[in-house]
């Protein structure tokens, strides 16, 4: 394309009315406008351009105007694309540039470091230090003697538990009826149609004694167990429950009372005999231990009104329970 800028021509041309004269005057604008298309000026130009074409109202024909919206779409078109281009390109990577925090055109004046302050805050760092460690120490040592004095307590409780008191249950047994301490007093019989079978000299009230005995002694050991393992903050909640438990079975017991009545045991063999009083010597050595470890604890006034009430409940139940026994 031509970039001859017909400078004369453009400024100085007369123009006529005839329409070769006018398609002459837009070849040239459009040549002029196009002419300048590198130049970074080009708006002005145009403008420029522009404004000298409306002071000519005979140059402002249709053809004028075509001409030069070509050469502008032209150009338009020409910016668009080098943009396009620009974008496509991959953008280099800029390193951030950071300023340090005092700049060497700043006028303010650096920090003066005192050395008796960075040695003052050293000895003070050094003291907390310490002090910690102490104090870590100190509660190392505590926790050592909290264990060990637990342990003490645990093998005092067992200690305590394994020293039973042997009189106090034959004394137990004897009131019962029962013959295991002294097993020579049974007599048996033998001989007959019988054989080798033997009988006791137990009565049926000292039987059914010996029975209610086991079953007591088994309730006492459960009782005292379950109190031992609440905590203070089961102990209002199980006493609660356990008192709506007594209410109820009280109010069953008015309903059943002519029927409560403990059955007649039959004679039992020596060995029937035997196996109850052992059953009754086992139970009572694990109640005596578990007693200990319950007076051991320092029992609250709820704790004791659970025990009670759970005795009530309990003596309520082995009634029941020995009535409905075959």
């Amino acid at each position: 394309m031509t970039t001859n800028r017909d400078h004369y021509t453009f400024e100085l041309a007369e123009l006529n009315a005839t329409r070769s004269s006018a398609l002459a005057f837009a070849d040239i604008a459009a040549n002029f406008i196009r002419s300048y298309r590198d130049n970074k000026f080009y708006d002005v130009i145009t403008s420029t351009v522009i404004a000298n074409l409306f002071k000519c109202p005979k140059s402002l024909n249709e053809e004028v105007l075509k001409n030069m919206e070509g050469a502008l779409i032209e150009q338009q078109t020409i910016l668009i694309q080098k943009e396009r281009e620009r974008e496509k390109r991959p953008k280099k990577w800029v390193p951030t540039v950071y300023k340090s925090k005092i700049d060497e055109d700043s006028d303010e004046e650096a920090v003066e470091i005192d050395p008796d302050e960075v040695e003052r805050l050293r000895i003070a760092e050094e003291e907390a230090q310490k002090q910690m460690e102490l104090e870590w120490q100190r509660s190392e040592e505590r926790y050592q003697s909290l264990q060990q004095q637990r342990k003490a307590n645990e093998e005092l409780l067992a200690q305590k538990a394994r020293q039973v008191d042997s009189k106090a249950f034959e004394d137990k047994l004897k009131s019962g009826g029962a013959v295991l301490l002294n097993p020579g007093t049974m007599n048996t019989k033998k001989g007959g149609k019988q054989g080798g079978a033997a009988a006791s000299q137990l009565t049926e009230e000292e039987i059914g004694k010996l029975y209610r005995d086991v079953a007591e002694v088994v309730k006492e050991k459960d009782r005292l167990k379950t109190v031992l393992s609440l905590s203070d903050d089961e102990v209002p909640e199980k006493l609660k429950e356990t008192q709506q438990d007594l209410a109820k079975l009280m109010e069953e017991v008015k309903k059943k009372e002519p029927f409560l009545n403990m059955k007649a045991k039959s004679s039992l063999s020596k060995a029937q005999i035997t196996q109850l009083q052992q059953k009754l010597t086992k139970q009572m050595v694990e109640k005596n231990r578990i007693a200990l470890q319950l007076k051991a604890m320092e029992v609250s006034e709820e704790r004791t009104e659970l025990v009670r009430v759970l005795a009530q409940r309990d003596s309520i139940l082995v009634s029941i329970e020995l009535a409905e026994a075959p």
